[in-house]
């Protein structure tokens, strides 16, 4: 492949990787909104099976984002075996080595945040009757 090729797949994965990050942070505030509105009314069977679903369904985007984190450096390496010159002038807008970390502790912080939240919004309300 040549060094346009590349910088065009790289591009297409930019736009991958922001889709699939606009999927975590919808999924991610779609359970906070329902904790907020519905969380207070639910049972602590009915909030666990909630809780459980959107854990596994959010395994998906979290992974997509790491793959596409990770696909992003591997083109940054080919780029800069090709031409080294152009990989310094696209390396603001290319990969850093520990993003892909970075956005696993940032993942995985948002979900555990927006269950402490469920738990939360249902521990006030577990003393009104709501068991």
């Amino acid at each position: 492949m040549t060094l346009a090729e590349y910088a065009e797949l790289y591009f297409q994965n930019e736009d991958l990787f922001a889709t699939h990050a606009m999927n975590y942070v919808t999924m991610l505030f779609a359970y906070i909104i329902a904790a907020h509105f519905v969380g207070p009314v639910l049972s602590k069977v009915q909030a666990s099976i909630i809780s459980l679903l959107y854990t596994m369904f959010l395994v998906g985007p979290i992974n997509d984002v790491l793959t596409s984190a990770q696909a992003r450096q591997l083109i940054g390496d080919k780029i800069r075996s090709i031409s080294p010159e152009d990989f310094e002038i696209l390396q603001p807008t290319l990969y850093a080595p520990g993003n892909t970390y970075y956005l696993l502790t940032l993942n995985i912080g948002g979900w555990a945040m927006s269950l402490y939240y469920m738990w939360h919004v249902r521990s006030k309300n577990v003393g009104r009757g709501v068991q």
